[in-house]
């Protein structure tokens, strides 16, 4: 084992950094170690390499779904301190959340926002999963840091492939409120999306998000008069 204790106490990273050598390799394959405790420091360690440890991405992001908490925290932090691979940690630590203790949203939490602008485009790839999943996961994340997320929510709005991606970014921009004001443009673009959820989340979103002024009641008011649809009208008053 790399250091003394490794397979009897929860070490710490500055504990186990003091290691002559530790190999990437051989702390993968103790991720699948039968004690959780051997796992849990595997984890911590290969988050002192950093960098270094790229090639256990995979390994940790199996890790967050470990039976252990323990061994999950040191997993979300490992896979922060490595910074690699975002495309595959990110969207990983934000489904590691559902159902997470506080401790592991904390580690989550910290983790994402390690990786800074890398995990705007790989968080967003979950504005596919269902409302319910998006509020409980990328809303948590967005929340701490709306401004790294707002312009790459807007296109997701405006360019999204499914209209689910575009109904979620929606919903998302609402629940920041005035945090979102800078999405105003585009949700006023976005008003030209005929289909109806998306215009009524989008109008809730104006409502939310919008400084009131005779513009903004004028583009509402032809809204109004040009789609009678009752969820529509609902939506503008």
């Amino acid at each position: 084992l790399p250091v003394p204790n490794f397979d009897t106490e929860a070490l710490d990273a500055a504990t186990i950094a003091k290691a002559k050598k530790l190999d990437p390799f051989r702390l993968q394959l103790l991720l699948s170690d039968g004690r959780p405790i051997v796992r849990s420091n595997a984890a911590t360690a290969l988050g002192t390499l950093g960098p270094k440890a790229k090639d256990s991405v995979g390994q940790l992001v199996l890790s967050l779904k470990d039976a252990q908490i323990s061994v999950r925290c040191a997993a979300a932090t490992a896979l922060g301190s490595i910074k690699s691979n975002a495309q595959r940690s990110v969207p990983a630590l934000s489904d590691a959340l559902v159902g997470a203790p506080d401790e592991l949203v904390e580690a989550i939490m910290a983790s994402v926002k390690s990786f800074g602008q890398d995990a705007v485009d790989p968080l967003l790839t979950r504005l596919t999963s269902r409302p319910e999943r998006t509020e409980i996961t990328l809303l948590r994340i967005i929340k701490a840091a709306p401004k790294t997320y707002i312009k790459g929510l807007t296109a997701q709005l405006l360019e999204g492939r499914t209209e689910i991606i575009k109904e979620n970014a929606a919903d998302i921009i609402t629940a920041l409120g005035l945090e979102a004001a800078s999405a105003e443009k585009s949700l006023i673009q976005a008003l030209e999306f005929d289909s109806v959820l998306i215009r009524t989340k989008v109008i809730r979103a104006l409502g939310r998000v919008a400084k009131p002024g005779k513009a903004l009641n004028m583009t509402l008011r032809k809204i109004a008069e040009t789609d009678t649809r009752i969820s529509v009208l609902d939506a503008v008053d």
